[in-house]
């Protein structure tokens, strides 16, 4: 189970680095900070409505690029 872990975590990071660079400060805003979706959304200009909308879109992303990576490494 670990290495499982292990493999997610990786595919993780390198779907990350694939990210647009205004998703992956989003990401460090909100996420590695913690700040508030308020904060996050005063920093890089966008309601807080969007920022909540782009924190799903890049979720729905990341998901289904770890997804696709977990999935090839297994095959």
């Amino acid at each position: 189970m670990a290495d499982r872990l292990d493999a997610r975590l990786a595919a993780l990071n390198d779907c990350i680095e694939k990210l647009p660079a205004r998703d992956r400060q989003l990401l460090r805003l909100r996420y590695a900070s913690g700040a508030s979706a308020k904060i996050a959304a005063e920093a890089v200009g966008l309601s807080v409505h969007a920022v909540y909308r782009a924190l799903a879109r890049i979720r729905d992303l990341l998901h289904g690029c770890v997804s696709r990576a977990v999935a090839q490494e297994v095959s």
